[in-house]
């Protein structure tokens, strides 16, 4: 925006963070099949190229599962993130579109006290003035 100030759609935020739980839970279920294809299952035997060929599938293996907990971190992050932006987005948005009748009643204590603070004071003063003619 021009004026430097910042507009933010909370409903595109929920979406956004309705996305990153399917993501999430896509995540969960690749890391279960990766669970169920761990490494140490393939047998070839255990000639030369049979262990070499075991060893590179082992290595291979945990680099992916490596690579998708990160990926998994990452979403996770960016949830938390997500939640608190909205958190703080719903709290701002409700400070702004509370009514001056809101206000003033939460308030009424607080100017009834002071009314009566100022209306002793003023009698006090408006007393004193009355014995000074």
């Amino acid at each position: 925006m021009v004026d430097g100030s910042t507009d933010v759609s909370v409903l595109s935020l929920e979406d956004f963070k309705s996305t990153l739980q399917h993501r999430l839970d896509d995540v969960d279920a690749m890391l279960r099949q990766l669970d169920d294809l761990g490494s140490g299952r393939l047998r070839l035997g255990t000639f030369q190229d049979a262990t070499e060929s075991v060893s590179s599938y082992d290595w291979i293996h945990s680099q992916y599962a490596s690579r998708v907990q990160r990926l998994r971190d990452a979403i996770v992050a960016a949830q938390l993130a997500t939640t608190e932006i909205i958190a703080s987005y719903r709290t701002t948005e409700a400070r702004n579109q509370a009514d001056a009748a809101d206000i003033a009643e939460r308030l009424g204590g607080v100017t009834s006290l002071l009314g009566a603070v100022v209306g002793s004071a003023a009698s006090a003063a408006i007393g004193g003035l009355s014995h000074v003619e």
